[in-house]
């Protein structure tokens, strides 16, 4: 599915659709590559939401290596979002500084 977002949307819809039959280890492992494909898709807002309710479920099941993992996970959404960010920002920036620059010239 990476990559293929009408692919990940199929899948995302047929597993939501049986969500509530699901036992909770399935539902966690759903909710964690869930989360996964929205950050792969820079979607981290909803990633992030994924992966915490991840790790909640995690959690409630004592399962302590998965909740680790959804924490890294967490980070590495965290850094990817900030990294996103302040690629899409530094080109404004260098266009406010090379407007400035010209209309100092």
């Amino acid at each position: 599915l990476t990559g293929d977002r009408v692919a990940f949307e199929r899948w995302r819809k047929a597993i939501v659709r049986q969500y509530e039959r699901l036992p909770k280890d399935a539902q966690l492992d759903f909710e964690m590559q869930l989360g996964e494909g929205l950050a792969l898709f820079e979607e981290y807002g909803r990633a992030e939401e994924h992966i915490q309710y991840a790790i909640a479920i995690a959690e409630e099941l004592g399962m302590a290596e998965r909740m680790f993992y959804g924490e890294q996970q967490l980070s590495d959404i965290r850094e990817q979002s900030s990294r996103s960010i302040d690629q899409t920002t530094l080109p404004a920036e260098e266009a406010g500084i090379a407007s400035h620059v010209s209309s100092t010239i």
